[in-house]
């Protein structure tokens, strides 16, 4: 049984050592405190984002791989730049994506949150010459255990998705952040 990956608190364990990676293959486990029975799921968290700027016309899985803040129980897989639900329960999403243009012609982009591929809602913009504009959103949702939540760009000719100016340091224009709510 792998305790190490993204599940962790869904398969009630801790890894019996400290793991490498956000997913390995550990197969010795310790149980963790049992404490009282409760109708609550654990607590999950995440804040990723974009690490360099991309250019995209057909839709493309937008790949956060900096994980800024949470994310303990890996429930957020950097490798994909998908979330992926630990446990039943409700969770909140939140995106921003920053549309830079810097082609002779007005261009648009689409910012669609997906659930298992399937759309759930989206946000657009038309950018023009030499523009900026931020595509934001935010849902709540009830997942089962192992839905993925991601976030998906269509962009026209000259739009580009903008990363941040240096990998390690803030401002993080393009994010994505989500957190169970019970």
């Amino acid at each position: 049984m792998s305790c190490c990956g993204p599940h962790s608190y869904y398969a009630d364990c801790l890894p019996a050592r400290p793991c490498p990676a956000p997913r390995c293959d550990a197969t010795v486990c310790i149980r963790g405190p049992q404490g009282p029975a409760s109708p609550y799921t654990p607590s999950s968290f995440f804040q990723a984002a974009l690490a360099q700027s991309l250019s995209f016309t057909s839709p493309t899985l937008v790949p956060f791989s900096i994980v800024t803040a949470g994310n303990a129980d890996f429930s957020f897989d950097a490798e994909t730049g998908q979330f992926v639900a630990p446990a039943l329960g409700f969770y909140q999403f939140n995106y921003t994506a920053t549309i830079s243009n810097g082609g002779g012609a007005a261009s648009s982009a689409t910012a669609v949150l997906t659930v298992d591929g399937n759309f759930l809602n989206s946000t657009s913009c038309s950018v023009s010459p030499g523009g900026v504009q931020t595509l934001s959103g935010s849902s709540i949702l009830q997942l089962l255990p192992d839905q993925q939540v991601s976030l998906t760009v269509t962009a026209t000719a000259g739009a580009t998705v903008q990363g941040p100016a240096t990998i390690g340091a803030p401002p993080y224009p393009t994010t994505f952040a989500g957190f169970s709510l019970f």
